[in-house]
């Protein structure tokens, strides 16, 4: 997205920075497999004699067709923080994650992700 600006390591001349930050969220690419890191642990507790005001998190995994590639996305969220990400093995193996703090961010980083596309070797 316009709005977003490299973060960590400097792009190169052949290759985009691997980290992005803007509108509240931030976005990181690379190859080979996804390897997640753990976000924390969550202790849920439940009484009878309360009312229950929803899960505190959800995950969520769909594929989908992306330009022509297979991509397994996900969507998961952890209380109030989201999590996205997208994961292709053909032609290449490249994934994207992304981390945002509201669900209108993380729907704008499953956009970006659906724009992807793969130059033919």
């Amino acid at each position: 997205p316009r709005g977003w600006r490299p973060a960590g390591n400097p792009a190169s001349a052949d290759t985009d920075a691997a980290s992005w930050r803007g509108d509240g969220g931030t976005l990181t690419w690379g190859t080979g497999a996804y390897a997640p890191e753990e976000r924390g642990t969550m202790t849920v507790e439940a009484r009878g004699d309360r009312a229950q005001r929803g899960p505190p998190g959800e995950m969520r995994r769909f594929p989908e067709s992306i330009g022509g590639a297979s991509a397994d996305l996900w969507h998961d969220r952890i209380g109030e923080r989201h999590f996205t990400g997208a994961q292709w093995t053909r032609p290449r193996q490249v994934h994207l994650s992304g981390e945002a703090r509201d669900a209108r961010t993380a729907a704008l980083q499953l956009a970006a992700y659906r724009t992807v596309r793969f130059a033919p070797r």
